[in-house]
Order: structure tokens, then sequence, then C-alpha cells
């Protein structure tokens, strides 16, 4: 469902200048359908129920052209924002940190040795403060979209005004750049560090990786 709503995202971002309505429903949509499955996937029912009205009502709003395209921007800040929080929950004390958890799967053992462990946590960190980074620059974006941010829809005048098609632009630029940036760093960082590590190459992870997906998946699911 991640993987939807990235899908969907970049749909409805190629399409702002062409129909920036039907854009915004769009993403609305998208994200509503992913949050609700991962809230029925945690068994909270009436939550995803939740979810998925508060999508279709939002959507009727932009269709009736009360919100404009500002679920549009909100999107672009809810979904790093709950990346954020997935990663960084993992690094409470007495919690594993997330990617050291996708490595045991990964690699197929019980325990990791302590150069992973030290590794594993500071890539969680690392993560984490790479999308509450971008929750807080597309915040920033969403306040000074003009017409249909923040301050537009409150009636002030946005500190640093930009136009909506410039902040999606924008938005999106940095975002997808800044992550594809990180796993490339990432990836440099593992092929020197961990001189022992059998899944250096990206080719050979990337097929561990979707061989052992549903473990994975449990265990981005997971709360210990």
């Amino acid at each position: 469902f991640l993987g939807l709503t990235i899908a969907c995202l970049i749909a409805a971002r190629l399409h702002v200048s062409l129909a920036p309505k039907l854009a915004a429903i769009f993403a609305t949509l998208a994200l509503a359908v992913a949050f609700a499955a991962i809230s029925n996937d945690r068994g909270r029912r009436w939550q995803a129920w939740g979810t998925l009205l508060v999508g279709v009502g939002v959507s009727i709003a932009v269709a009736l052209g009360h919100l404009q395209v500002f679920p549009l921007l909100l999107s672009s800040v809810l979904v790093p924002l709950a990346l954020a929080g997935t990663f960084g929950r993992t690094l409470r004390r007495g919690r594993t940190p997330l990617i050291h958890r996708m490595a045991l799967i990964v690699h197929g053992v019980p325990e990791l040795n302590s150069k992973l462990v030290r590794y594993t946590r500071n890539a969680t960190l690392a993560w984490t403060a790479l999308f509450a980074s971008l929750t807080l620059g597309n915040g920033w974006l969403m306040l000074n979209a003009t017409p249909g941010g923040l301050a537009d829809i409150a009636g002030l005048p946005a500190p640093s005004p930009l136009l909506l098609a410039e902040c999606v632009r924008l938005s999106s630029l940095v975002t997808f750049g800044s992550i594809a940036g990180l796993f490339l760093v990432e990836f440099c960082l593992r092929f020197v560090l961990l001189t022992d590590d059998p899944f250096r190459d990206p080719i050979l992870f990337a097929r561990q990786v979707r061989n052992r997906w549903p473990a994975i998946a449990a265990s981005l699911r997971g709360d210990e």
C-alpha cells in the first residue's frame, strides 16, 4: 500500500498543471486507502472506516471547490510524517530499530554482530531525520502555496508566497531526490564500512528483499 500511495502521488503531481482538482481528489483517495489499510492491519476497523469516510468527504469538498487543491499538498506532508513515525518510534528505549529488524530478516540470522547493530541503528536514525525534514519542508511549502495553501485558506498573507505548481514541483524534486540520494549514500557507506556484508551488492540485496518481503512487511507493522 505504500507503493500504491507513492505511485498515486507521482501520478497526481504529473497531472497538477492539467487537472489540479482531479489530481487532488486522486491523491486524497490514495492516501485514505493507504492509511485505512494500515489501520485495518493493526485491527483498528473503526479507524479504517473513519479514514475512508474522511477521504471521501474531503474529495467531495474538493470537487465542489471548497478546498481547491489543498489535499494535494497535504499528501506530501502526511506521507513523510507517517514514515518518520514508523522509523522513529523504533528508536525508543526498549525497542528494536526498524532497519535492525529488516537486517535480521534479510540476513536470516537471530542476532547481528556489534558493527551491524551500530550501523542499523544509525541508518534508522538517518531515515527518521530525513523524513522528519521532508515533513517540515513540505509543510513550509503547504503554508506558502498560492492558491490553495494554508495561509491562503486562512485569508492571511503567505510569508514567502509560491505558485502552487512551483510548490508541487519543488516538493517532488526534493522528496524523491532526497530519498534516492540517501539510498545511494547508504549503499556507499555499506560497501566501505561493512566489508563482510554479503548484501553489499544492490542487485543481490533487492532480490533478497523481494524474496523475504512478507516477513519484512510484517516487521514494518510490528510494535516491538
